[in-house]
């Protein structure tokens, strides 16, 4: 009974606290009018839901979310590319990413993306509704080591906002300030792999997570 709490703790903390803060691309735009789909996924882990989850199951216990992630990225005008992601447990998010520098190949590029995330936990009568906005402004970095073979980096700054309305109506909000970032590879071209890790901690308590994840480009 211990191991089954604990599990089902480490479940609704990583789906309540984890907006899926994948990547998958490199700071260099695709021209207007290319496409890509991505299919892929990875797994959150976090140590504060795992000191959690020890304590709720009596025993040092250490456990992740596995999910599954599908994309599609577009160029649109030059140097301006916009995205689109999904993933199961149910994160959903927008971005947008302008490349202002290209030194052959090597390149600079920034913009902001949107993550969202509402899941209901409670018995029937008794439901919390909570709901999660990301809001990250990362800058892109990369270098084409090779024209199937690049690697590449994000630093991220998150502004996190999240509610939580239980069956009385009662509503708490809060805002966090979380700073991390992405560091991965891309092997391929037209078509291959994207493989990364991602951290993310927050700057005003002590919530921090770990995300590692890759996914085939087409």
């Amino acid at each position: 009974m211990k191991i089954a709490a604990a599990s089902l703790l480490v479940f609704s903390g990583l789906t309540t606290a984890c907006v899926n803060s994948s990547t998958l691309q490199t700071a260099k735009a695709m021209d207007p009018g290319s496409q890509r789909f991505l299919v892929g996924g990875g797994y959150y882990t976090s140590p504060q839901i795992n000191a959690d989850a020890s304590a709720a199951a009596g025993s040092d216990t250490k456990l992740a979310l596995p999910y599954a992630e599908v994309g599609y990225r577009r160029g649109i005008i030059d140097h301006l590319e916009l995205g689109a992601k999904a993933t199961i447990p149910g994160t959903v998010g927008l971005d947008g990413k302008y490349q202002f520098l290209d030194i052959g190949d090597f390149a600079l590029a920034t913009g902001v993306g949107v993550g969202y995330l509402q899941i209901s936990s409670g018995t029937e009568g008794m439901e919390t509704k909570s709901t999660i906005v990301d809001t990250t402004v990362p800058l892109y970095a990369s270098y084409d080591i090779a024209k199937p073979f690049a690697v590449y980096t994000a630093p991220k700054y998150v502004l996190r906002y999240a509610s939580s309305t239980n069956a009385m109506d009662e509503t708490k909000t809060g805002l966090d300030h979380m700073v991390g970032g992405t560091v991965g590879t891309r092997l391929g071209s037209r078509w291959g792999l994207f493989i990364e890790t991602s951290y993310l901690r927050s700057v005003t308590n002590d919530f921090s997570s770990f995300q590692v994840n890759s996914s085939i480009f087409f």
